[in-house]
C-alpha cells in the first residue's frame, strides 16, 4: 500500500465519504446526531491508538449512550437499554473504513522496560552467564537424528 492510498483511506475514515448500506432507506442514528458520530470516531481512534489497544464495542456503546443523554439533556432511567446496541457499535468502525489486522510483531508487555524490571533481568542473565559451566547444554541439532 502506498502513501497516497493510505492517505485516501484515512480521509474516508475521518470524513465518512461513502455509504456501504446499499442505498439510504431512512435516516440513520448518525444522520440524526452527526456530532455523536464525530465524537464516536474520535473515541475509536483514541482507543485504538493506545499501546494496549484494547478496543471493545461495549466501551463504544457506553460512550455513545453517555453522549446521547448529554446531548438530549435527559436523565437515563435505570433499566433502559443502550441507545445504540453493542452489536451495531461493533460494525461502526468497519463502516467508517477501519481495518483490523493481526499484529504479527513481537508482543509488547506493559512495564517490561521499567528500571526495576530491567535491573532484575540483567542480574538474572549475568548470573546464568557467570555459571554457564555448571549447566548441561544440548547440541544444536536434534538429538533424535543420531
Amino acid at each position: 500500500m502506498d502513501a497516497e492510498s493510505t492517505k485516501h483511506d484515512q480521509n474516508v475514515f475521518m470524513k465518512g465519504e461513502y455509504d456501504l448500506r446499499g442505498g439510504k432507506q431512512t435516516d440513520s442514528f448518525y444522520d440524526t446526531f452527526p456530532e455523536i458520530e464525530s465524537d464516536a470516531r474520535a473515541f475509536v481512534v483514541q482507543a485504538c491508538s493506545q499501546r494496549s489497544a484494547e478496543f471493545k464495542a461495549a466501551d463504544l456503546a457506553q460512550f455513545i449512550d453517555t453522549k446521547y443523554y448529554e446531548l438530549i439533556g435527559i436523565e437515563k432511567q435505570i433499566g433502559d437499554d443502550l441507545i445504540r446496541s453493542e452489536r451495531s457499535c461493533r460494525l461502526d468502525p468497519c463502516r467508517w473504513g477501519a481495518k483490523f489486522e493481526a499484529n504479527s510483531q513481537r508482543p509488547y508487555f506493559e512495564g517490561h522496560e521499567r528500571d526495576d524490571v530491567m535491573k532484575h533481568r540483567n542480574e538474572f542473565i549475568s548470573y546464568f552467564l557467570t555459571h554457564k559451566d555448571s549447566y548441561y547444554t544440548t547440541p544444536d541439532k536434534n538429538i533424535n537424528e543420531s
